[in-house]
C-alpha cells in the first residue's frame, strides 16, 4: 500500500511539474509571437534601411567593403531619432548620438591597442552610454547600436588576429 501511495505521490509530483512547465512555455509563447502596435511613424524602417543598406552597397562597388561596413554602422545613428520635440531638439540628440559612436569608435580603436585596458575602457563605455541614453530619454534601443562602434573593433581583431588602422586611404589594414 505504501508503495503505491508513493508512486501516486511521485506522479502527481511530475504531473504538476510537467504542468508548470507547460503553462511557462506556452506564456513565452505567447508573448514571444504577440504583434504589438509601433508608435514609430511607418517610414522610419525603410528610411533605416536605406541609410544603413546604402554605404554598404556603395563599399562594394568601390571593393571598399570595410569601409563601407563601417560607415554603415555610422548610419545606424538615425535609429536614435527621438520620435517627439522640436526639431532643435531630434537635431542635438542625433549629433550627440553621432558623436558619442565616433567616441566610441575611437576609444576600441585605442583600445586594442593596449589589452590591458580593454576591460576598463569598455566598462567605462557602456556605462557612459547608459547614462547618456536616460539624460535624453531614448526609448529601446537607446544606446545598442553605439556600442557596435567598439564590439566592431573587438570583434575585428578576435576574429582575423590583427589590429585595425587608418591609413590616408580608408582601408582597414
Amino acid at each position: 500500500m505504501s508503495a503505491s501511495k508513493r508512486e501516486a505521490t511521485r506522479a502527481s509530483w511530475l504531473t504538476a511539474l510537467f504542468a508548470r512547465i507547460k503553462a511557462l512555455i506556452d506564456g513565452e509563447l505567447a508573448h514571444l509571437l504577440t504583434v504589438n502596435r509601433s508608435k514609430r511613424p511607418w517610414h522610419m524602417p525603410i528610411i533605416a534601411a536605406i541609410a544603413i543598406s546604402f554605404p554598404v552597397f556603395v563599399g562594394a562597388y568601390f571593393d571598399a567593403l570595410s569601409s563601407g561596413i563601417k560607415a554603415s554602422l555610422g548610419a545606424m545613428v538615425i535609429l536614435n531619432i527621438p520620435l517627439v520635440g522640436k526639431l532643435p531638439y531630434r537635431l542635438v540628440t542625433v549629433m550627440a548620438w553621432g558623436f558619442a559612436m565616433s567616441l566610441c569608435f575611437a576609444l576600441g580603436l585605442i583600445a586594442q591597442q593596449i589589452p590591458l585596458l580593454k576591460l576598463p575602457i569598455f566598462t567605462l563605455m557602456a556605462f557612459g552610454i547608459v547614462i547618456f541614453g536616460r539624460y535624453y530619454r531614448q526609448p529601446p534601443p537607446a544606446g545598442l547600436f553605439v556600442d557596435d562602434g567598439r564590439c566592431y573593433c573587438a570583434i575585428y581583431t578576435a576574429a582575423f588576429g590583427r589590429h585595425l588602422t587608418c591609413n590616408w586611404t580608408g582601408d582597414a589594414w
